[in-house]
């Protein structure tokens, strides 16, 4: 499901070429080097349009989410955000998603591609609950501002109260008579981002904004070319690790589930896993050696030709030596510099080319 592109407006407003390729999802707006400086150095905003959205109402609707994915939210609060998973009867991952708590609706934040897995998910479990889901990917417009400064511009876009927002909470910002949902939250490294909600009609501004700004604040938009490297060296996961293959353990998110709060779909496996110790595979950053890889996931195997994990992730614009990635490895190859292999399946050989960092 795509939703609603934004590249005219970029058009219009000067920030975006129209060139082929670099239609939706957005690759480039400036350059590699420059928008990889506002990410890691400064601030950068991010269309995230296109990320899963599934708008609840009802009087029991965080209480079926309470008894369907992993962390605790019956009693979350009005205008406040936690994240939880989405795993299937083994533990499994379907997606990890930010709650929020509106005032007369939830909402649900997720992956891109993911809108219609978990909407379906949720309606299989609805049985005379007072919940209604609904798919509101294609309506609403969203993007994010991340990075170190990340607040600067925030405050910058939408005044100095933004500033007063605390972690997990939202608010209701305006320019001029444009309203729009902002929330203080951190990815999934830790590092701070605010995530803005939109219509197409005030999506506007806010790109006539930062297209016309001139201040002592550097920031700007970035496409997928910078945004997946910067993911991919912070180990950031997405929906290439946020898939079935894997359970929360194994991508380090432990941290979205609540232990405490009781039964849940999935919840004996990842107790178990949790209670003895026996998760043997965790996400980690590899050098790809050679090339490009082949399809993904990708099967990656030890000197005896042993299962040593799954490639995930790879880097996979321009002409590289050497190209970065993430990859779900068994435990005992968790050493830095430890070589792994990659069948080649139209040889049927094995070639070496991933390392671990």
């Amino acid at each position: 499901m795509i939703a609603n592109s934004l590249n005219p407006l970029f058009v219009s407003a000067g920030l975006l070429k129209q060139e082929p390729g670099n239609n939706f999802p957005v690759k480039v707006f400036s350059s590699l080097e420059l928008e990889s400086k506002y990410l890691n150095s400064s601030a950068a905003l991010r269309d995230t349009s296109s990320n899963s959205k599934i708008k609840l109402t009802g009087s029991e609707d965080l209480s079926l989410l309470n008894r369907i994915s992993t962390n605790k939210v019956d009693d979350l609060k009005n205008l406040h955000a936690v994240r939880t998973i989405f795993t299937n009867d083994k533990g499994r991952i379907l997606d990890s998603q930010l709650l929020i708590n509106f005032s007369g609706y939830r909402l649900l934040y997720g992956s891109p591609g993911k809108s219609l897995l978990i909407y379906k998910w949720i309606d299989r479990f609805i049985i005379s609950d007072d919940v209604s889901p609904s798919d509101t990917t294609l309506n609403d417009i969203s993007f994010e501002i991340i990075g170190p400064h990340a607040a600067s511009v925030a405050v910058l876009l939408f005044g100095n109260d933004v500033d007063n927002l605390e972690m997990n909470t939202a608010g209701i910002y305006f320019i001029e008579s444009d309203g729009y949902h902002v929330i203080k939250t951190t990815e999934f490294n830790g590092d701070i981002k605010f995530i803005v909600l939109s219509t197409m009609h005030s999506i506007k501004k806010i790109i006539e904004v930062t297209a016309n700004y001139t201040g002592p604040i550097e920031f700007g938009w970035v496409g997928d070319e910078a945004y997946e490297l910067y993911r991919i060296q912070k180990q950031i996961p997405n929906e290439n690790e946020l898939t079935d293959e894997f359970n929360p353990h194994e991508i380090k998110l432990i941290n979205e589930v609540s232990f405490t709060k009781g039964c849940y779909i999935g919840q004996e496996v990842i107790a178990r896993l949790d209670t003895y110790d026996k998760v043997q595979k965790f996400l980690t950053p590899i050098v790809f050696n050679s090339g490009l890889p082949p399809a993904l996931p990708a099967q990656l195997y030890d000197h005896e030709n042993k299962d040593a994990g799954i490639l995930t992730s790879v880097y996979l614009y321009g002409d590289l030596d050497q190209r970065e990635g993430l990859a779900v490895v068994r435990k005992k190859y968790l050493e830095p510099g430890v070589k792994l292999k990659l069948k080649n399946e139209i040889l049927n050989d094995f070639e070496t080319l991933v390392t671990i960092k």
